[in-house]
C-alpha cells in the first residue's frame, strides 16, 4: 500500500497540470487502485479485530 502511496505521490508531482486525458485516466485509476487497497487493509483490521474479542469472550479466564 505504501509502494502505491509513493507511486500516485510521484506521479502527482511530475504532472501537476494535467490536461491529456490519458494522463488523468491514469492518475484515475492509480487513485482507484490505492482505494482498493485502502479499504481492503481496513475490511482485514475489522476482521482480525471482531475475531480477537469473539475468541477473547468465549474463553475463560480460569481453568481448573
Amino acid at each position: 500500500m505504501q509502494s502505491k502511496e509513493f507511486q500516485l505521490a510521484r506521479f502527482n508531482d511530475s504532472h501537476r497540470n494535467l490536461t491529456d486525458p490519458s494522463m488523468i485516466t491514469r492518475r484515475k485509476i492509480m487513485e482507484t487502485e490505492l482505494l482498493k487497497l485502502k479499504t481492503m487493509y481496513a475490511e482485514v483490521t475489522k476482521n482480525r479485530e471482531l475475531a480477537d474479542f469473539t475468541l477473547s469472550a468465549g474463553t475463560p479466564k480460569y481453568q481448573l
